[in-house]
């Protein structure tokens, strides 16, 4: 079985960084010809959102020293083990080897 990997989160069309990082992330995935296992989800509403969490095997949170980081806590309670960096908030939040893991 394939794995298959769900990049969701806000686009917001009133910032352009934004927009462009999406593109920038659209194009890698086509350049990396992987576009068969990446589905994007653009600002999922919360029902979307809580779904995706719940059909997950594992989440994975990226930004390093975050002051806090919601995305953490959201996976934690729908019981899914989370992948954060090892810095700011989301390292208090997880319990390295039992809630997910830190890098």
């Amino acid at each position: 079985m394939r794995p298959r990997i769900v990049l969701a989160g806000s686009v917001m069309p009133y910032i352009p960084e934004s927009r462009i990082y999406y593109n920038l992330l659209q194009k890698m995935v086509q350049d990396l010809k992987v576009d068969d296992i990446v589905e994007f989800v653009k600002s999922p509403t919360d029902l979307e959102k809580f779904a995706l969490y719940r059909e997950c095997d594992t989440v994975l949170y990226t930004p390093p020293n975050e002051h806090f980081g919601i995305v953490p806590v959201e996976a934690l309670e729908q019981r899914r083990p989370v992948i954060v960096c090892d810095s700011g908030g989301p390292a208090e939040t997880v319990l390295e080897g039992i809630t997910g893991s830190k890098v």
